[in-house]
């Protein structure tokens, strides 16, 4: 991801920290797939039991909530598709005709 900034300059994150590892193996894409899983999986279990509370949290709280898990997920299959870009060494189509 990056963003044009009015000086001209190209402001490009680094979201290294968002893995647990590197994609230097099929077992550490595992590991990393398993771990935003399982990050994407708490988010949806604390909205579902919001759900049946008694006390609700807002519906902006429970709108962000989904759309952290939404990202997680678009996180996991960015991750997926560079993994394949460099195991295959070609670009991976995407499902829908997104990118």
């Amino acid at each position: 991801m990056s963003a044009a900034v009015n000086s001209g300059k190209t402001i490009t994150p680094n979201f290294k920290h968002r893995l647990d590892g590197d994609l230097s193996s099929p077992r550490q894409l595992a590991d990393i797939i398993g771990g935003m899983t399982f990050r994407a999986k708490g988010i949806l279990d604390l909205v579902s039991v919001n759900l049946g509370a008694g006390d609700k949290a807002s519906d902006d709280i429970v709108q962000a909530a989904v759309m952290a898990a939404i990202e997680e997920l678009n996180d996991i299959q960015a991750v997926i598709e560079a993994f394949h870009d460099v195991v295959c060494n070609q670009p991976t189509p995407m499902a829908g005709g997104e990118k």
